[in-house]
């Protein structure tokens, strides 16, 4: 009969383990997936919140407790009257105190219904219970010599509080409620994933219309510029560029071959200053000659250059080579001079011209310049708008939702005891 009984006792048990392990095998829409979950663990979810809400009731029997215990020690009175004063003392001064102490701290034990507070409240508790255990161990032992049964009432109330906290340590290390949460989680981190879709879809529009809007305005700034360019002004404008730099040349010309005959004058004509009654033209030519035969209207040079002649054929001007010197300031006489400055007065007359011919240009030219200038920093404009289309659409990938959804089938499946399927759509 004992074996019959022991081995029936073992075929119902191994048959309950067996079906305890059967894994069920459940295909789910992707959009159904939460719905399942939350019906699937209402059960264990409830029990696991009564199990919290046990947690509360226990913590709130004990303080409850620990308020009549020490109500007791504070008015519990001695049954030995031969007490002497000394000890008296010691027992008034650490009763009140040691009271205080447990109070306080029973006053600050607080758990809220939720699997949420547990971790916290054991933390926290146990660092009260380790600083009360430092603060009150001398009070305790005097209050035992006076009230042994008062104090050990207390002392087994605190007790208990420290075997709730373990009681909670454990149903933390092994409660299923920690990954039903990290599941929830992984489906609002889904919701997140969605709405951050659905804005970063948004925004895109918005950056793809603001592109839109740089390229168009793009467009019509190249059309303003070209059609400035082709415009008849510019063109005229084009053509007085070109004859400016004709008449630059001309003029650089002119001004290389006046530099060139007084540059060999140089010397005698700082000596001749220094002996000048009127020295002035001659510093101006010194200083620049070919601002200065345009200054001199009336050549008054040239009778300076008489003079000058004079004073090195007399040697009162002593030169290196005399000679030389003689020959340059003979052949820049009168007319030469006049020559070069009928040249330089053509040239001013021609450029005058060129700048009336160029005037209404310089409204265009403006207008041209402040569209040249916009549209490289346009051209920026684009390019870093474009870079950060690139950016958002990369974060729009699909791979870090799908990763959600592996990551959850695979938590629900060691969860629930389940072989999922997922799938899009009916059928």
């Amino acid at each position: 009969m004992r074996r019959f009984l022991k081995r029936l006792t073992e075929k119902l048990t191994n048959g309950f383990f067996e079906k305890e392990q059967e894994t069920e095998e459940v295909t789910v829409r992707r959009e159904d997936l939460e719905k399942l979950f939350d019906e699937k663990a209402v059960s264990l979810i409830e029990q696991e919140k009564a199990r919290v809400g046990r947690f509360v009731g226990e913590l709130e029997s004990i303080k409850s407790s620990i308020r009549e215990d020490l109500s007791l020690l504070e008015h519990a009175q001695l049954k030995n009257k031969n007490i002497p004063n000394k000890h008296l003392q010691l027992l008034e001064g650490n009763r009140p105190a040691y009271i205080q102490k447990m109070h306080d701290f029973n006053e600050k034990l607080s758990l809220e219904d939720s699997f949420d507070a547990l971790e916290p409240f054991v933390e926290k508790t146990r660092r009260g219970l380790e600083h009360l255990s430092k603060s009150t161990t001398k009070s305790y032992m005097i209050l035992q010599e006076f009230f042994a049964n008062e104090s050990f009432k207390v002392a087994r109330d605190i007790k208990k509080v420290d075997e709730l906290v373990e009681s909670i340590e454990g149903y933390l290390s092994s409660s299923p409620y920690a990954s039903y949460l990290k599941i929830k989680g992984l489906f609002g981190k889904l919701r997140n994933i969605d709405a951050r879709k659905r804005e970063l879809e948004t925004a895109l529009k918005q950056r793809k219309a603001g592109i839109a809007r740089l390229k168009k305005e793009r467009r019509e700034l190249e059309a303003e510029i070209a059609a400035l360019k082709s415009g008849d002004a510019y063109q005229e404008h084009l053509h007085v560029v070109g004859e400016r730099a004709v008449l630059d040349q001309r003029k650089q010309e002119l001004k290389n071959a006046i530099s060139r005959d007084f540059a060999q004058l140089a010397k005698a004509m700082k000596k001749y200053e220094r002996i000048a009654l009127d020295p002035g033209w001659l510093r101006k030519y010194l200083a620049d000659p070919f601002k200065a035969l345009g200054e001199d209207e009336d050549l008054e040079i040239v009778p300076l250059f008489g003079k000058m002649k004079e004073r090195l054929q007399d040697r009162k001007i002593d030169v290196k080579n005399p000679g030389k010197t003689i020959d340059v300031l003979t052949a820049l006489e009168q007319e030469r001079l006049a020559r070069w400055q009928r040249t330089l007065s053509g040239l001013r007359q021609d450029m005058a011209a060129l700048e009336e011919r160029d005037a209404p240009a310089s409204k265009v030219l403006v207008g041209l310049k402040d569209k040249e200038r916009r549209l490289p920093l346009l051209e920026q404009d684009i390019h870093r708008e474009q870079l950060l289309l690139e950016r958002e659409q990369k974060t729009l990938s699909p791979e870090e939702k799908e990763q959600t959804y592996q990551l959850i089938v695979r938590e629900m499946e060691s969860f629930l005891n389940m072989n999922m399927t997922l799938k899009d759509k009916e059928g």
